[in-house]
């Protein structure tokens, strides 16, 4: 009987794990090979790409009930204050660095022929990378509360997401290539952290998302300089 109910418990996570993957296969690969065909990406025609990726943040906290958070997390709304305190944090920051620190037209033509262009550190990128990072950071709270209502140790839910964290992100090699790397490696790790920010403190979700975002200024700087 218990090992009926493991096996039954086992196939209910994995079932949810796929189920994750596929939207996020399907609303990062929207955004990579279908946005494009309309102009949109995170620097041209940036409202339709951020529009994109809030939508769907939206309809992830809809379909994972974000605002029925874990029992020790604080209530979603003083999350949300938090991470709007971030965001324009990064904004600030981010055109203050292009503002002082100015590239040259060689590095500019580098970041722009990668089409990863969130180290220009524009107003059209910084506010497309925050709503991306808000898809991110919904669907990544939305499988940890999924697989904790399984009764899965914290333990176990960090391996099962430092692994899926990291077989998301392979399919990026097909966009970025040789860039990729900047992200498919540090993913590993990514995932452990964020998992194990939001499942043992309170204000776990608003962590995860300043971490979020503080690896992207920090990939910007350094593929600026």
């Amino acid at each position: 009987m218990q090992i009926s109910l493991d096996r039954l418990t086992n196939s209910k996570t994995y079932s949810i794990l796929i189920i994750w993957g596929m939207f996020w296969f399907l609303i990062a690969g929207g955004s990579i090979y279908a946005l494009p065909e309309f102009g949109a990406d995170q620097l041209n025609k940036f409202y339709i790409t951020s529009t994109y990726f809030f939508s769907f943040a939206l309809l992830g906290g809809f379909y994972y009930k974000i605002n029925e958070t874990l029992p020790h997390k604080a209530p979603l709304k003083n999350q949300l204050f938090f991470i709007s305190l971030i965001s324009l944090l990064l904004v600030g920051i981010g055109l203050s660095i292009d503002k002082i620190f100015q590239i040259n037209y060689a590095v500019y033509e580098k970041i722009y022929s990668s089409k990863f262009y969130f180290p220009l550190f524009k107003i059209e990128t910084l506010i497309t990378k925050i709503c991306d990072v808000s898809f991110q950071q919904v669907f990544i709270f939305g499988l940890l509360k999924k697989l904790k209502g399984q009764g899965q140790t914290n333990g176990r839910i960090l391996t099962l997401f430092g692994i899926g964290f990291f077989v998301i992100h392979l399919p990026l090699f097909f966009s970025l290539k040789i860039y990729a790397f900047y992200f498919i490696i540090p993913s590993i790790f990514a995932g452990l952290i964020f998992s194990y920010l939001i499942l043992n403190y309170r204000y776990g979700q608003s962590l995860s998302f300043a971490v979020h975002l503080l690896f992207y200024l920090l990939i910007g700087v350094y593929l600026r300089y």
